[in-house]
């Protein structure tokens, strides 16, 4: 399915842009006005509406066979916009995923590398890292993955589930890592076919693993049974024979909001002169980024029937 879009962003600025409405923004195409969707944070004059701002759907009031006249007025505050018109084709979340699935798997030797680098110990300091844990839990929904993935410009280890990302990105495209708050687009995307594997051998149980410095892994396991001592580790070997894990369902709109900060923790395991020790990482998501590029204010588009 094919629709036009109008998208607007400043032109002062060079390279890739994400969408920016103008303040008092009008749209309207053959004399009938088309709804924008956008939010103010406040009555102050001169005001650009809140990001993200959508493209504007403009389809229903095209002519197929006649001149079209398209129209967006603004107000004038001291800043210059560029307009552009795009023909775009929707895609749905399951043909996303299925895209990420069959062309951007990393192979497992460069997953298991990555690992290697993260437990590398440092000549410096003289730290060896023994193990890393990774929950299993994306920090999106708070639910178990099924199709762990990362962008790759993120340094970490810990995944987020993919499904659940893009789901979240169609209502509202903020294209944010929930774990570093890096900009992460569809098309940096990277299921960790590692941690993928981990995931189908490991019980439904199982929350959290730890990467050992040999190259092997294994489940770690919380005792909740006292809670005003906290949580004691367990460590458990991996057992290959477990079930595999089922698909979950969840209702994106009982989630968390979607301007609501997620904080994800590792916990990575060291030791100094035989001497235990534990430093935490944590990120902060903030919001992401839309891409676009506009070349024209006013234009007319013609249309026909073929």
């Amino acid at each position: 399915m094919f629709i036009c879009v109008c998208r607007i962003c400043y032109s002062e600025s060079i390279g890739v842009e994400e969408d920016q409405y103008p303040p008092n923004i009008c749209v309207s195409v053959n004399h009938n006005n088309c709804p924008v969707q956008c939010t103010y944070s406040s009555n102050k004059l001169g005001l650009e509406p809140s990001r993200p701002c959508r493209p504007i759907d403009i389809t229903s009031d095209l002519y197929l066979s006649f001149t079209n006249r398209f129209t967006v007025l603004w107000g004038n505050f001291g800043k210059s916009y560029s307009v552009a018109v795009y023909l775009v084709r929707l895609v749905s979340c399951q043909q996303l995923l299925d895209q990420l699935r069959s062309s951007s798997v990393e192979q497992e030797d460069v997953c298991r590398l990555r690992v290697s680098e993260k437990l590398r110990s440092d000549p410096e300091t003289e730290v060896a890292t023994t193990g890393l844990q990774v929950s299993l839990i994306c920090p999106l929904v708070k639910l178990r993955m099924s199709v762990p993935c990362r962008s790759r410009g993120c340094a970490h280890l810990q995944c987020f589930d993919a499904s659940f990302y893009l789901q979240m990105n169609e209502k509202k495209p903020r294209w944010s890592c929930p774990v570093c708050h890096r900009y992460a687009p569809f098309d940096e995307l990277r299921i960790d076919s590692l941690l993928r594997d981990v995931l189908e051998s490991s019980g439904e149980d199982v929350e959290e693993i730890e990467y050992l410095s040999d190259s092997t892994w294994k489940a770690v396991k919380h005792d909740k049974s006292d809670q005003n001592k906290g949580s004691a580790r367990h460590p458990v070997k991996h057992n290959v024979n477990s079930k595999p894990v089922r698909d979950a369902v969840v209702d994106l709109t009982q989630s968390s909001s979607d301007d609501e900060d997620f904080q994800k923790e590792e916990t990575v395991s060291t030791h100094i002169e035989d001497k235990s020790v534990h430093f935490r990482k944590s990120g902060i998501v903030k919001s992401a980024r839309h891409k676009g590029r506009k070349t024209q204010v006013h234009t007319e588009k013609h249309r026909n029937g073929n």
